[in-house]
C-alpha cells in the first residue's frame, strides 16, 4: 500500500470521525432540548397538584410518608393522571 493510499484511509477515517462528533453533538442538543421539556412539564404538573386538596395530600405523603405511603401516593398519582 502506498504512501497516498494510507493519507487517503487517514482521511476517510478522520472525515468519519467528524461526522460522527457531528451526530453526536446533535443528538446531545435534542437530549438537552428533551430535558429542558420534562422537567418543565414536571413543574407545571406540581404547581397544578399543589393547589388541589388532594393533590396536597399526595404532595405531602411523597414528602414525609414511609416509603409504602411515598409508593402508594406516587401509584395512585400515575393512575390519576392516566
Amino acid at each position: 500500500m502506498g504512501k497516498k493510499n494510507k493519507i487517503k484511509q487517514l482521511e476517510n477515517k478522520a472525515q468519519k470521525v467528524q461526522t460522527d462528533v457531528q451526530t453526536l453533538e446533535k443528538a446531545q442538543n435534542q437530549f438537552s432540548k428533551a430535558e429542558k421539556l420534562v422537567k418543565l412539564r414536571e413543574a407545571i404538573f406540581m404547581e397544578e397538584l399543589a393547589k388541589e386538596k388532594d393533590g396536597k395530600f399526595w404532595l405531602t405523603a411523597i414528602k414525609q410518608g414511609t416509603l409504602t405511603d411515598r409508593i402508594s401516593a406516587l401509584s395512585m398519582l400515575v393512575q390519576r393522571d392516566c
